[in-house]
């Protein structure tokens, strides 16, 4: 109470998603919210879309997938990031968020 929330950035690459999770818990990530264009990922199978919405929600981490799909044009991804980021605004007041990309 009484401080500003930093929405963070974490990759995911070559991290187990174990300790992606232990890094999340350890500090305190209410809300991951997914900007990520691919869906699946062969060599991280755990790091798709649905297994990692399962996993953080198993955890008490609220999932949100932003919605992008990597076929927007160029002008549509701007506005799209543009709502994104003043939303992303107004839940750091609140919530203690994580922008996985």
């Amino acid at each position: 109470k009484g401080y500003k929330r930093t929405p963070l950035t974490l990759g995911h690459q070559g991290l187990e998603v174990e300790r992606f999770i232990k890094t999340l818990l350890r500090n305190e990530i209410t809300t991951v919210i997914d900007l990520r264009a691919r869906r699946r990922f062969v060599r991280q199978p755990a790091y798709s879309r649905e297994a990692i919405k399962e996993r953080l929600e198993y955890e008490g981490i609220r999932y949100e997938d932003a919605g992008f799909r990597g076929n927007e044009r160029q002008e549509q991804q701007q506005e799209m990031l543009n709502a994104l980021a003043s939303e992303i605004e107004k839940k750091a007041r609140t919530e203690d968020i994580l922008v996985l990309g």
